[in-house]
């Protein structure tokens, strides 16, 4: 099986972000009774549904064009800031209530500017922020000044799994596994199209979907790797890596 990925796009040429310009002092978070959520003012842009909106369609690498409300499959959340910083998560359309792509996007937004979407400090507003998301968060709104994060820094690649319309949730959790782990050299491939420069040479923040249980049915409890490049080896000489006896990884 082989899972094709798109090349990166820059989120402020795909998508419009509203900056959430409420005071966060200090940088905390709480947990209720529907998980953690930053303790600040509700967001200015109120709901996650409204963080973050595509201008256009999604390009996809068979030449066709979709609905960013029609994709599905494995994607990638690369942030330059606080430092390179990488997210790999799934979006299967074979549950009972698939998220798509795009849903999974608008909700790590909120994550990554450490916004509160709830209508009051008792409600997440449907957006839970695991530790590793509530550290970088942190750290992120330093790194900007408390002001004016409209994620200009960040890029979304999207990779589906070649010939079936089917992006099967088991499939693709295959696929992210052997990512995070690095089989074939798989991430570190990813890391250096990422950042070419820093291959080989700094330390990578893999924000890490390590298991599952809460916000629908997707990531849940995220645990954050530190990865130095230079532990394993980097780039294979073709942009189509072996993970497996049977699968395949094709980078753009």
């Amino acid at each position: 099986m082989r899972l094709r990925f798109n090349a990166p796009l820059n989120v402020p040429i795909h998508f419009n972000v509203p900056a959430d310009n409420t005071p966060w002092f200090p940088q905390v978070h709480a947990k209720n009774t529907q998980g953690w959520t930053p303790i600040r003012p509700r967001a200015t842009f109120g709901t996650w549904g409204r963080g973050l909106d595509p201008i256009g369609t999604f390009s996809h690498w068979d030449g066709l064009s979709y609905s960013w409300n029609d994709v599905y499959g494995i994607y990638l959340f690369a942030a330059d800031l606080p430092r390179p910083s990488l997210y790999i998560g799934i979006a299967s359309n074979d549950t009972s209530k698939p998220e798509g792509v795009l849903v999974r996007l608008k909700k790590h937004r909120v994550k990554a500017t450490g916004s509160h979407v709830g209508s009051g400090s008792a409600s997440t507003g449907g957006v839970h922020h695991p530790e590793s998301w509530r550290d970088f968060a942190i750290q992120r709104f330093g790194a900007f000044g408390g002001v004016g994060d409209v994620l200009n820094d960040v890029r979304v690649g999207v990779a589906m799994l070649e010939g079936s319309p089917i992006q099967c949730k088991a499939d693709l959790e295959r696929f992210e596994k052997a990512i995070i782990e690095n089989q074939g050299g798989v991430l570190d491939a990813i890391v250096a199209k990422l950042w070419p420069r820093l291959a080989g040479s700094g330390q990578i923040r893999v924000i890490n979907g390590a298991s599952r249980g809460q916000e629908g049915g997707a990531h849940g409890s995220d645990c954050v790797i530190d990865r130095d490049p230079q532990d394993e080896a980097i780039t294979p000489s073709d942009e189509t890596i072996q993970i497996s006896s049977e699968d395949q990884v094709v980078l753009w």
